[in-house]
């Protein structure tokens, strides 16, 4: 069947009309992913409309639904953590998006699939969209996310595409105070050293991981002992002599610095 011929609502229907079927509930999530760029930069006024469409028509019970019924097929996984990601966007609906069970689902998908760097992968880029106030990050963190992706980064070290984004999810999952030792306690500070070591020469994910650090530095003198003790402020350090021309690199390695020393 050509999902391209029917509406978004439409395909909602579809999936919800063969719910136990999971070569539907997987293709249907691919092409309900395919109506919005993944990079937002390229989100234009007409993607917008067609993701309050698909938001308005029950899209994001239909994919929490197919994630949940179908946590064994990875590709429903794959693709149903991108349709939520992009559903993330729309920022007005974020908190009712998690109370639907988007972060449950999410979980369920890393802790089921945590051989799959893909399905890790994903899910931690949907994370880093969801995680944008503290009571997400809170529900977040108690629903085991800062573990989930912990776990996934000490089992794909050499992953860069999943570094750069548990770096980047890190940073959001990290405001808080409480999360901040949490993340602590399970070796967080650790595990983004040596991500910045081991992949030096990619800028993007140094420049997430001075965010994280930055983060988890501020205000906590217990936390910048630690992660001094790791070597955090050398790599920062090592990273500006090494990426000269970047300009935003330089300016969250500043941030983080800033934050060691305060």
């Amino acid at each position: 069947i050509d999902l391209g011929l029917f509406t978004e609502t439409e395909v909602v229907k579809y999936m919800e009309d063969h719910i136990n079927v999971s070569q539907v509930q997987w293709k249907a999530c691919q092409y309900l992913g395919s109506l919005e760029p993944s990079s937002k930069r390229l989100v234009t006024l007409e993607h917008r409309e067609l993701r309050r469409r698909l938001i308005d028509g029950g899209g994001p019970n239909a994919v929490i639904n197919a994630m949940t019924n179908h946590l064994g097929n990875e590709f429903v996984q794959i693709e149903g953590c991108v349709v939520i990601l992009h559903m993330a966007r729309n920022l007005s609906f974020l908190q009712q998006l998690v109370e639907l069970g988007a972060g449950r689902v999410l979980i369920q998908a890393m802790d089921y699939h945590k051989d799959n760097r893909v399905v890790q992968e994903q899910a931690f880029s949907t994370i880093w969209t969801l995680s944008l106030t503290d009571e997400i990050e809170r529900t977040l963190m108690k629903l085991g996310a800062g573990k989930r992706l912990l776990l996934a980064m000490a089992k794909f070290p050499n992953y860069e595409p999943l570094q750069y984004r548990g770096c980047g999810a890190l940073h959001c999952l990290g405001y808080s105070h409480d999360s901040k030792v949490k993340l602590m306690r399970m070796n967080c500070g650790s595990l983004i050293v040596k991500a910045m070591q081991r992949h030096r020469q990619s800028a993007r994910l140094l420049n997430q991981a001075c965010r994280s650090l930055g983060n988890l530095v501020f205000n906590s003198e217990e936390n910048g002992r630690k992660l001094i003790s790791y070597g955090a402020v050398d790599r920062i350090l090592l990273s500006m002599e090494e990426h000269p021309t970047d300009v935003e690199l330089h300016v969250r390695a500043c941030g983080a610095l800033r934050n060691f020393s305060s």
